[in-house]
């Protein structure tokens, strides 16, 4: 079966599939030490809203001296903290961090020995064929003491100093080193160029760029604001890059990559057939990056695809619980479409959801006050016990799933429908039981391991340092396995798509750009609208307009606004919305909260709906604009236009 979900637009930003490839980093996410830290660079990260705690450890590193960039279009709270607030216009951030580096190699501001001894920046490409000249070991360096070119296994003698730029002949056959072929490709991203293409002024890019590489230990942090375009692949692996130029990789107080002390994992893989992945969606759909790492989530909108057309394959059932399916997708339209035409569809959640219209069966789900878990929120590891029984006829959603697999035959692989082993089970590597942590209600404390530093230059058995999990075990500037698959071995600049200057026949007749990646902090994504005293701080769904741009609208704040935007195939949709008048957005892009479509009882209001005219913004959006590498969706950049109803 195949498992989808909306990661590709959430949390799946903080380990995506070019990090493995370049940063050798499969599942982990950014740990940065910031007591250590002397600069924090965060993108697309409203940490004050989305994660209050990591906020006060990053205002607390701010107030005893470390400086503050924040990169987002909106002034959001986080922004308003910032030393430093950089506003691109949205999905162009990958121009941002190109003409940082451009700053940063012309000024000769990147740590050469780093570059030289951890990263494959000196490895020999060929220009034939864009791939790694290689003789008796897989790596060539050219030896510049010598004149002549080196093996590496990827690594080298103490004697050898490997040339980081240049161009030479070996065998008869052009090469460059891959720091070379990097810095040709920056060469033209000047801050100047960057200024027209992101908004941002070109001396403030050249200032930021020097403030991080000249700033000893500095680091970075993103989240989904990251990845909502069709560019984010590239622009990922653009921000990485730059702590590694810098020298700032595995450093305390640098950008460094944990896992968290995680519970076992129980989410039955190992039961998938051995070709699972070249039957995937993902695989069928051609991201060869995301079926080469292995990743079983794919996007939803490949499932509402395979379930209008039949291919690859058929898709005639599906179990959704807490998902949302009608309005946490783009082309919410499609999806609808698409669900309707299954055979089958049970679904699970809360409260009503407008794609429930579409179940055959609807399953009342118990509240997280109802349920029962173990979490660990360093350094707390807790048994989450129910405050009150579930009421009515719902169900925990473990119990609807354990159940199910009871009556499915697979009881002895859910620990015969007994949640408290299969919660021993994931404690196992804690080293607890469910009756220890029962004994105590307020949680164990358990601290997680101390930070690790250097673990690159951790050696094995014969001395020889172990590296990172990339293909080369260096460090990656250039990426052979992406060239491999037929993709940018580097991270280029490529417009994001919808955009002005990309699709400019959809922005002649919808000038503004439309932008919803922003959400306040009342609410967990679609979640909670219909929580009377939450309501009220928050009474309904808005579309935040600049003054000037509204001004040229004939649009005072609190009127009834009709946004307007198209879809590739010559259709479009709308939404009904109140307008917010702000000077927080550029007077070119508007922005719209997702996840609205719920009513509140308590205080009158009622549902919205999902579709046209509704409040639900990702009902706008055209799903086929995707990043062709990774597969998620622009929707940072996305072409509208206003009007006062």
């Amino acid at each position: 079966p195949n498992h989808g979900g909306t990661g590709h637009i959430c949390c799946y930003s903080r380990s995506c599939p070019g990090l493995p490839l370049h940063l050798g980093q499969k599942g982990l996410h950014p740990s940065i030490h910031y007591e250590r830290t002397n600069l924090i660079l965060l993108v697309g990260y409203n940490v004050l809203h989305t994660k209050p705690p990591l906020a006060r450890r990053i205002l607390d590193a701010q107030r005893r001296g470390a400086r503050l960039i924040v990169v987002d279009p909106l002034l959001s709270p986080t922004a308003s903290k910032a030393d430093i607030w950089l506003a691109p216009r949205p999905g162009t951030d990958l121009a941002l961090f190109l003409a940082m580096h451009h700053v940063i190699i012309e000024e000769g501001l990147y740590d050469e020995g780093f570059l030289k001894a951890w990263t494959n920046a000196p490895f020999l490409v060929r220009e034939d064929n864009g791939l790694h000249m290689c003789g008796k070991s897989p790596y060539l360096v050219w030896d510049s003491k010598r004149g002549a070119p080196c093996p590496a296994d990827p690594w080298l003698p103490s004697h050898v100093e490997p040339a980081l730029s240049g161009s030479y002949f070996v065998s008869g056959i052009r090469c460059k080193t891959a720091w070379q072929l990097f810095t040709e490709m920056v060469e033209p991203c000047t801050p100047e160029w960057a200024e027209e293409v992101t908004w941002v002024p070109g001396a403030e890019i050249r200032r930021v760029a020097r403030l991080f590489a000249t700033t000893k230990p500095a680091s970075m942090d993103w989240y989904n604001g990251l990845h909502r375009s069709s560019n984010g692949f590239y622009t990922a692996v653009a921000l990485a890059l730059l702590a590694v130029v810098t020298g700032n990789w595995d450093v305390p107080g640098g950008l460094t990559f944990e896992s968290d002390p995680a519970f076992k994992d129980v989410k039955g893989s190992e039961f998938l057939p051995q070709d699972w992945v070249t039957k995937s969606l993902i695989a069928s759909a051609g991201f060869k990056v995301r079926t080469y790492n292995k990743e079983y989530v794919g996007p939803m909108n490949l499932v509402a695809q395979a379930i209008l057309t039949g291919k690859p394959y058929p898709i005639k059932g599906m179990l959704s619980l807490a998902s949302g399916l009608g309005t946490s997708n783009p082309n919410s339209q499609k999806m609808m479409e698409a669900l309707a035409q299954l055979d089958f569809l049970a679904m699970g959640d809360i409260w009503m959801t407008p794609a429930m219209e579409m179940a055959d069966i609807i399953l009342p789900c118990a509240t997280h006050w109802e349920s029962e878990f173990v979490n660990y929120n360093p350094p707390y590891l807790m048994y989450r016990r129910p405050v009150v029984q579930s009421q009515h006829e719902a169900w925990p959603d473990l119990k609807i799933i354990f159940e199910l697999a009871k009556r499915l035959g697979y009881a002895k692989e859910f620990w015969d429908g007994d949640l408290r082993q299969a919660f021993n089970a994931m404690l196992e590597p804690f080293k607890v039981t469910l009756d220890d942590l029962a004994a105590s209600p307020r949680g164990m404390r358990y601290l997680p391991p101390e930070p690790r530093f250097g673990k690159h230059a951790a050696t094995d058995a014969s001395g020889k340092p172990k590296g990172v999990g990339t293909p080369s075990r260096r460090l990656e500037i250039y990426s052979e396995k992406l060239k491999a698959l037929g993709y940018d071995p580097l991270p280029n600049w490529r417009e994001p798509e919808p955009g002005p200057f990309s699709t400019p026949e959809l922005f002649k007749e919808f000038p503004l750009i439309l932008s919803s990646g922003f959400k306040t902090m009342h609410w967990l994504h679609g979640q909670m609208r219909a929580v009377p005293w939450l309501r009220e701080c928050e009474a309904g769904p808005s579309v935040w307009i600049n003054r000037r741009t509204a001004s040229k609208l004939g649009i005072k704040d609190g009127d009834q606004v009709v946004v307007e935007a198209p879809k590739r195939d010559g259709s479009q949709g709308f939404l009904r919305l109140k307008a917010f008048l702000t000077e927080a957005v550029h007077p070119q892009v508007v922005y719209i909260s997702y996840g609205w479509w719920q009513g509140c009882s308590s205080l009158d209001l009622k549902d919205s709906g999902n579709l046209d005219g509704s409040a639900n913004v990702n009902n706008l959006y055209d799903d086929s604009f995707t990043d062709p590498v990774s597969g998620t969706i622009g929707m940072v950049s996305y072409p509208c236009r206003l009007r006062k109803e």
